[in-house]
C-alpha cells in the first residue's frame, strides 16, 4: 500500500497521522516549516475532542500541560455572579475539558507521532507545490520538484500550497474540502 501523504504538521495533520498509525496505515507528513515550534494562543478541548485524543493514548500527556477546566463562571464588573456551569468531568462527561495553549497541544501530538511512527515519517522544510490527480490509481504531490505517489492525499490546512496551486478545472478539490481525505477514485480521474 502507498503511504497516505498528509500535507501539514499542525493539529489536524498530526492527529490524522497518529490515527492512521494506530490503524496500521502507513503515512508520511510533509511540513513546510523547517522547525515545528509551539506557537498560537489558548484553546479549549471539549470532552468529545479529549475523548478522541484519549483514544490515541494522549490524555495523560495532555493533562501534564493543560488545565482541566471544571467550570465556566461569569461575573459582572462588580464581582457579582452572573452564571456558573460545570464543564468536563464536573458536568458528568467521561473525559475532561482541557484549556491548553495551541502550541502545547501541537507539541504533545508531535512528540507522540515521532515516538510512534518514527522521525523519518515527518519531513520538514518541504513545500508541497502541486497535486496531480490524472492517474486513476493514485494522486501525486510535488514537494520541491520531486513526485511522491499516494493513494490518498490529505491537506491538513485549508491554504495548503499543495492544493492552492491546483487549478479547479483540473481537480475536484476546493479549499472547502481541504480538511478531509479524498479517495483516489474521486480525484478527477475516471
Amino acid at each position: 500500500m502507498d503511504d497516505i501523504i498528509i500535507v501539514g504538521a499542525g493539529i489536524g495533520g498530526l492527529t490524522l497521522g497518529l490515527a492512521l498509525h494506530a490503524a496500521k496505515i502507513p503515512c508520511r507528513i510533509f511540513e513546510s516549516a523547517a522547525e515545528i515550534k509551539p506557537i498560537g494562543v489558548g484553546i479549549n478541548l471539549l470532552p468529545h475532542a479529549t475523548n478522541e485524543l484519549a483514544t490515541l493514548g494522549l490524555e495523560q500527556a495532555l493533562a501534564r500541560v493543560a488545565i482541566a477546566t471544571e467550570d465556566a463562571t461569569f461575573f459582572n464588573r462588580f464581582g457579582q455572579l452572573i452564571y456558573q456551569e460545570p464543564l468536563g468531568r464536573a458536568a458528568g462527561y467521561d473525559h475532561p475539558q482541557f484549556s491548553i495553549h495551541r502550541g502545547d497541544l501541537q507539541m504533545v501530538l508531535l512528540d507522540a507521532f515521532r515516538a510512534r511512527a518514527g522521525d523519518n515519517r515527518l519531513i520538514t522544510n518541504i513545500i508541497a507545490s502541486g497535486l496531480n490527480r490524472m492517474n486513476p490509481a493514485s494522486a501525486s504531490i510535488f514537494p520541491m520538484g520531486r513526485e511522491v505517489q499516494t493513494a490518498v492525499p490529505y491537506a491538513a490546512g485549508s491554504r495548503s500550497p499543495a492544493t492552492a496551486s491546483t487549478p479547479r478545472s483540473a481537480s475536484s478539490f476546493s479549499p472547502a474540502k481541504a480538511n478531509r481525505a479524498i479517495p483516489a477514485s474521486t480525484c478527477g480521474a475516471a
